[in-house]
């Protein structure tokens, strides 16, 4: 029973910060133009169907003392092409966890 208990709060940590990170990474849709600077453009968005990017992630949650070491891991595997953010410390079983956003 604990265990699963233990999954639903490391899924509700995964989604709450990944529901942060994504929201962060939206394109600013009240885009204002500035009368100063008017060669300024709005940002467009660089989908894969346009011939732009395509940004994959995955998530979960570790050991806070592992997160710098999964840091330095994913960054020589991936030759520095991928982004790694973690949440705050929150607390599980007596044991530091952290959700980590791995960004590709």
């Amino acid at each position: 029973m604990q265990t699963a208990i233990n999954k639903f709060v490391d899924y509700y940590q995964v989604l709450h910060f990944v529901s942060i990170q994504a929201n962060s990474m939206v394109l600013h849709q009240n885009f204002v133009p500035d009368p100063e600077n008017p060669n300024v453009k709005p940002p467009v968005a660089l989908l894969a169907s346009e011939g732009g990017i395509t940004i994959q992630f995955t998530s979960g949650t570790i050991k806070d003392e592992d997160a710098e070491r999964l840091r330095r891991m994913l960054f020589r595997v991936t030759r520095g092409k991928a982004l790694v953010h973690f949440s705050a410390p929150f607390t599980q079983d007596r044991v530091q966890r952290v959700v980590y956003l791995v960004v590709f």
